[in-house]
């Protein structure tokens, strides 16, 4: 009602606005009236639009007055409507006759008079409009804080000191045992609890004192309350602002994909259990940096492939090869991408869970050699797989060879060999290439030709003996623009960068072991000189390994 009320009120005051304009001069007995009302309508329709906003609280005052204004907004409407009707009939008539001409002037005098009049009238209601504004103090009394609307019914239970709650230790102290025991103390399992129950149960309360008594315990932590109808920016800054325990400037402005890229980047290399009743996430399209680990659910695995939805999955794998249970582990996950695949899986990062608290040698346990041939069918529509562990494929994967439409591909194989680089060169839509290894074939060079990577715009190789290294046969990759290649001091310099027509950036790591200063030194100019015939004039970055040898 408001709403439609201010828009009427525009048209009045345009109107209005109109009779002061130059068609318009001989209204001078009433022009100063027309201003004042013009002026005081402006005010009331800046407080129509404010009682728009709540329109639903309107008391019985505040609608009646809005009420008479509407009135008083149709008839001034209405009788501006008519003027200038009559007034435009009378410019009509001045074509006419001598005699049609004076009629009409006589009947345009009569309407000026008539205008003036209810002009009059008009302005004395608009005074008394204004003047019950005032008095009865619409504008404070509309926009006065009210107490019912800003607090939450659950707040004062966030609040309430533990000292003064009554039997709530029991129920607490048992929901803390669940969340950190699980039900059987014997397997540790990340639980999702939900606590049930009519209003006014406690139920807040309850769910407060339990995570005053955990914080201590995690790293990142927030608590948050939600309504039936959440404001997902506030949910989004109080995330935030307890994750990360710091301030930011101008938070209140940032609009929703900003505060979740500002969680993201927080959260980035932290991880999460994979908890229970994952499969119930019907509608989630990503799932990132979930840990499994030897006390995880293994029935967890197997519910991923209940998301019908998911598009990019990212995990920790941290079952090493000698786990009592890494079948049941191995087959659910399995199962799970097999599902998954089939579906709308787009991208696929597996990591190894290696850190300082992890000795060297288990590092190299955390095998993934199960998805060697055990994906069937091939996930077609996988754009991006993404590999970051201390283990290297023994060769390409049975089902990578048959993905058309892989775009990001970031994979360990030792060894490296020339059947390597024709399959993965045979990937029709194939765009970034990162490829590791520990070595390469013994006394082969690896050759890539002109019709493989025909759309590779990026290879990053990394191979801690080298071998003979890569050469680039003449119309090789000439899409490629950047370039990131290790290099033996003094050997095979001449690998044919100088065919990579399109390069932008290129980075050489020459490996320095066992070789002297002066032919790490020939190595670099001979490059440099190279770089610099290339008709894109690359950027170029010399790196050493092993230089504390030489």
């Amino acid at each position: 009602m408001v709403s439609v009320l201010a828009g009427v009120m525009a048209s009045v005051i345009s109107k209005l606005t109109a009779l002061l304009g130059e068609e318009y001069t001989k209204l001078k007995g009433v022009r100063r009236e027309v201003e004042f009302m013009k002026d005081e309508l402006s005010s009331m329709n800046a407080l129509l639009h404010r009682l728009a906003e709540v329109d639903c609280d309107l008391d019985v005052q505040k609608k009646e007055w809005r009420n008479q204004v509407r009135e008083m907004s149709y008839d001034i409407e209405d009788c501006i409507d008519d003027f200038m009707k009559n007034l435009g009939q009378t410019d009509m008539a001045k074509a006419g006759g001598l005699v049609q001409s004076l009629v009409q002037q006589l009947k345009a005098l009569r309407a000026r008079h008539q205008i003036s009049s209810q002009i009059q009238g008009l302005k004395a209601r608009v005074e008394d409009a204004s003047k019950r504004r005032m008095r009865y103090k619409l504008d404070e009394r509309t926009f006065e804080p009210s107490i019912s609307r800003a607090i939450d019914p659950r707040l004062p239970s966030l609040y309430a000191e533990s000292d003064g709650l009554v039997g709530i230790d029991k129920p607490r102290d048992q929901l803390i045992k669940w969340l950190m025991e699980g039900v059987d103390p014997s397997v540790q399992q990340l639980k999702v609890i939900s606590i049930v129950g009519p209003g006014g149960l406690g139920k807040t309360t309850l769910a407060n004192e339990v995570y005053r008594k955990l914080e201590g315990k995690f790293q990142c932590r927030a608590f948050v309350s939600l309504s039936q109808q959440p404001d997902v920016k506030k949910i989004l800054r109080s995330i935030l602002s307890q994750v990360s325990q710091q301030e930011y400037a101008n938070i209140d402005i940032w609009d929703e994909e900003k505060l979740i890229n500002a969680i993201r980047e927080f959260l980035k290399n932290k991880s999460l259990e994979l908890p229970e009743g994952v499969g119930n996430l019907h509608a989630l399209q990503e799932l990132r940096e979930i840990k499994v680990r030897w006390d995880s659910s293994a029935s967890s695995l197997l519910e991923l492939g209940r998301l019908t939805k998911l598009r990019i999955l990212g995990l920790r794998w941290c079952i090493i090869n000698t786990h009592s249970n890494k079948e049941a582990f191995v087959e659910n996950l399995v199962s799970s991408l097999c599902k998954l695949g089939r579906l709308n899986l787009r991208s696929l990062c597996i990591r190894s869970d290696y850190g300082y608290s992890i000795p060297l040698k288990e590092m190299y346990g955390y095998s993934i050699d199960f998805l060697l041939d055990s994906w069937f069918p091939s996930p077609n529509l996988l754009q991006k797989f993404q590999m970051d562990a201390y283990y290297f494929f023994p060769r390409v994967p049975a089902w990578i060879p048959s993905l058309e439409n892989l775009t990001c591909l970031d994979i360990n194989i030792n060894p490296v060999k020339e059947e390597t680089l024709e399959i993965l060169g045979a990937l029709p839509a194939l765009l970034f290439l990162w490829l590791s290894s520990e070595s390469a074939a013994p006394k082969q060079r690896l050759v890539i030709s002109s019709n493989m990577f025909t759309c590779l715009k990026e290879l990053r190789f990394t191979c801690w003996n080298n071998g003979e290294g890569l050469m680039f046969e003449a119309g090789a990759m000439p899409s490629l623009e950047k370039l990131e290649v290790p290099l033996d001091a003094g050997r095979n310099l001449d690998f044919g960068i100088q065919h990579l027509s399109s390069l932008t950036h290129v980075i050489v790591k020459i490996i320095c072991t066992g070789a002297t200063v002066q032919e790490v030194e020939a190595s670099e100019d001979a490059i440099r000189n190279t770089a610099t015939l290339l008709p894109n004039h690359p950027t170029l970055e010399i790196r050493s390994w092993g230089e504390e040898i030489w």
